[in-house]
């Protein structure tokens, strides 16, 4: 992956001509292991033009959540399953819970929130950074195992939770009730007694979120108010030319609240006094009574993996589609699926990349609308840094490479996490302060930089395997399988094979069942791939397993010749 070389505002202010690139041609199926650098090398950016790096609280979320819902009180806040909330039910939701958790002392570690997706667990988060506490959002759908390994995990001394027995130890419960929060800030406001959110530090921990440890328990990443408050001016400065006459924007939040992708579509919307849909998750799943949701709420903006709306739009076509902008993000996108976007509607979209680790996004690129401007990359670019980012592109040892020379991608700026919790071995290899354009986080995604700035995606460092010697780039054999008769998705997936050699395994969803035999897909493959790198398996699936926050679950992937399999 990679940025701008120069400074480049979000590429939304770029005109497609200007956006278009010279060919970049990479090699189909392997890349040699070493690549001798010809030409200069290209540094980090120099910092991209935004807002003010200096912090002020009144800048911070939370303060501009109160504001807007003191401006807009009237208006419709979040939508979910459990209840609809105006901007004053959600103002005084969140004071009345606030309060409640200042009382038990939840000021010095993250508030944990256990709850079921909907209005009150999004009370539930926004009240514990009114608070001044932060919160950590555990996903109430889970193991039990993993849930408590996740709360201990997260230092809270509180948790809110709607469940009947939450499994905590030593912590302080509190139960969901979400009108009782609202009428205890309702007779606060009364009684004159309703207090703002208080000023909140820059460094100052704003929410963690889990992610997948190699040890098997999960990271903790902390992430500060400054980084989330320049993502949330960042989006509403991408959203703002979709704004009518200051029309009001309504966006659709599909993804777990645990995971940060959707935060996209919460943290703007509110700040902006826009509306939030968080579409429950059985809805956000089913191609049709997504399609039914869209047609009754209309939603303007919507953040998704490419992967679940390939789903979606296989099912519902058009009506899966925001009706101005759609933000695709957390997996490689294709050409494939913005040409199947593109013969339905013309909303303008975006693709977004950016790991946990820096604060939901670092970079986006804007589709264009006309096939002729496309780049010629092998996939969507991931594009150009957002505001107050930078990156650069380095070798093994951290120096730069010259343009279009596959490498690492650093990002540096104010996305910035604080760090993983209570690990700080972790922190110091994932967030190098040495380096010589300042301390920044190490992605462990390989990317090239091109001369015009665009950063395309490779695949990660560690997603790559060696079969007979060779050097395999996952993503290549996957896109292969997708182009074949009879494919309608497809993930491919290394698993151990005899001794220590892995073996490739194809799971596809066909486009009828009961889809093709391993035969079948090799000979189609034959055509494009050498034999390294054929899958030596098939398994064909009604449908490739989700995590909560949309991306491929390659942990519920059955083994090949399990039941779980349907072939």
């Amino acid at each position: 992956m990679r940025c701008c070389r120069g400074a480049a505002p979000v590429s939304r202010s770029l005109p497609p001509q200007a956006r278009a690139a010279r060919p970049h041609g990479r090699p189909a199926t392997c890349r040699p292991a070493a690549v001798e650098p010809k030409g200069p090398a290209m540094p980090a950016d120099p910092e991209v033009t935004g807002p003010p790096t200096g912090w002020h609280p009144d800048r911070a979320v939370p303060a501009l959540i109160w504001a807007a819902a003191q401006r807009h009180g009237h208006r419709t806040a979040v939508v979910g399953a459990d209840a609809t909330l105006s901007y004053a039910e959600l103002r005084h939701a969140v004071a009345g819970l606030a309060d409640v958790l200042r009382r038990h002392g939840a000021t010095a570690a993250p508030v944990a929130v256990l709850a079921h997706r909907g209005a009150a667990q999004l009370v539930a988060c926004l009240a514990a950074l009114h608070a001044g506490a932060g919160y950590a959002c555990v996903d109430a759908n889970q193991p039990r195992a993993r849930v408590e390994s996740q709360l201990r995990g997260c230092g809270a001394a509180v948790v809110v939770t709607d469940r009947d027995d939450p499994p905590v130890s030593g912590q302080v419960v509190l139960a969901v009730d979400l009108a009782g929060w609202i009428g205890a800030g309702a007779a606060a406001e009364r009684a004159g007694a309703l207090g703002g959110s208080p000023p909140v530090a820059g460094d100052q921990l704003a929410y963690t979120v889990f992610t997948s440890g190699s040890t098997g328990v999960p990271k903790v990443v902390e992430i500060p108010h400054a980084a989330l408050a320049n993502y949330a001016a960042f989006v509403a400065r991408l959203v703002d030319p979709e704004r009518a006459d200051g029309e009001r924007l309504r966006f659709a939040s599909v993804t777990s609240l645990a995971t940060d992708l959707g935060h996209t579509a919460v943290f703007p919307a509110l700040t902006g006094g826009d509306t939030v849909h968080l579409v429950p998750t059985e809805t956000a799943t089913d191609p049709d009574d997504f399609a039914d949701y869209q047609d009754e709420h209309r939603v303007d903006v919507l953040k998704i993996t490419p992967s679940h709306l390939a789903a979606l739009l296989d099912e519902a076509a058009e009506r899966a589609l925001p009706r101005r902008l759609l933000i695709v993000g957390g997996e490689v996108c294709r050409w494939e699926l913005v040409d199947q976007v593109r013969e339905l509607s013309d909303v303008r979209m975006v693709n977004h990349y950016g790991p946990t680790e820096t604060t939901v996004g670092a970079l986006t690129f804007e589709v264009p609308t006309d096939p002729a401007a496309r780049p010629g990359t092998a996939t969507v670019p991931i594009g150009r840094p957002i505001d107050n980012a930078r990156v650069a592109v380095v070798d093994a040892d951290l120096r730069p490479v010259a343009a279009g020379v596959e490498g690492e991608l650093l990002i540096f700026g104010a996305g910035l996490a604080r760090g993983y919790r209570d690990d700080p071995a972790t922190t110091g290899e994932m967030f190098p302060t040495d380096h010589p354009e300042g301390r920044c986080y190490r992605t462990g995604d390989l990317v090239t930089r091109h001369s015009d700035g665009l950063v395309e995606f490779h695949g990660r460092r560690d997603g790559q395997v060696k079969i007979r010697g060779h050097r395999v780039e996952l993503g290549e054999v996957e896109q292969a399988v997708r182009r074949c008769a009879g494919v309608r998705r497809a993930a491919v997936v290394p698993v151990a094979g005899t001794g220590s050699v892995p073996r490739l395994v194809a799971y596809v969803v066909p486009s009828e069942p009961p889809g093709p035999t391993a035969r079948e897909l090799r000979d189609q493959l034959r055509e494009t791939l050498p034999d390294y790198l054929l899958p030596g398996a098939v398994v064909c699936l009604d449908e490739l397993p989700r995590t909560p926050s949309g991306k491929l679950d390659v942990r519920a992937l059955p083994a090949p010749g399990r039941p779980a399999a349907r072939r």
